[in-house]
């Protein structure tokens, strides 16, 4: 397939241009592998200058439309894989401050929260008592590493019971950098100092139970109680562990 792009009434600018060949691209016009003409091709199309359609290039390769290969031209690519793929390359290779993650947490789990107050289906909350069950029984007899991974599974159900994957998205690739922490959060919680009633157990009830409720309100605030406690105590060990 050829495809030709037309004269501009007017000489365009650079941006012009851009937001024009990815509105062919975002429409399915020009598809997904498809090469793009060249830039001879589109500097006599659209009458403009080759350093001009050099800068659009090179910007729609920054922005994951295009992959532009060496001798070969200029190919259109499926962006929500690009955009996934830069989000986790530039997730593995910063180094977050603990502060940073921490924060990030804390402004979305409250809100994956209230959305699952108000999305939950029954089937979804006897699941999260059982898992909650589960954890409260694991405290009295199985190893920190157990109790850790049923946490995260507690957690994890509220997520899924959202229903938005674009925070659950984030939330998968983030919160993981946090689960070495998360593990010294609960040797120091289930420490003989808090008998066999820690206090992420209070928490986590709070947030079930606002969550069969169907009271959203009280389930985010419940929930960003337990992320700020959970923050404090993860500052504390990180400042020790640093020392």
């Amino acid at each position: 397939m050829s495809t030709k792009f037309n004269r501009l009434s007017r000489t365009p600018l650079t941006e012009e241009i851009i937001e024009l060949i990815k509105e062919r691209i975002t429409s399915g016009e020009i598809p997904i592998g498809e090469r793009l003409p060249t830039e001879h091709q589109l500097v006599n199309d659209l009458g403009v200058s080759r350093s001009s359609i050099r800068e659009v290039l090179i910007t729609l390769q920054a922005e994951g439309f295009i992959t532009i290969k060496r001798g070969k031209g200029a190919y259109v690519i499926n962006k929500e894989e690009f955009d996934k793929n830069k989000f986790i390359e530039w997730l593995e290779k910063s180094e977050y401050e603990m502060q940073e993650l921490l924060e990030i947490r804390m402004a979305i789990e409250p809100f994956i929260t209230y959305l699952a107050a108000q999305k939950a289906k029954e089937e979804d909350i006897r699941e999260l008592e059982r898992i909650n069950d589960e954890l409260e029984q694991l405290l009295h007899s199985k190893t920190v590493k157990e109790i850790v991974e049923k946490d995260e599974e507690f957690h994890e159900t509220i997520l899924k019971m959202a229903k938005n994957q674009g925070l659950e998205f984030i939330y998968k690739n983030f919160i993981p950098r946090l689960h070495e922490y998360r593990t010294k959060i609960f040797v120091f919680h289930t420490s003989p100092q808090y008998g066999s009633n820690p206090p992420f157990i209070a928490y986590h009830k709070r947030i079930l139970n606002a969550i069969k409720n169907r009271d959203p309100e009280n389930a985010q605030k419940e929930m960003l109680q337990h992320v700020i406690e959970s923050q404090n105590d993860i500052m504390i060990l990180s400042k020790k562990i640093q020392t």
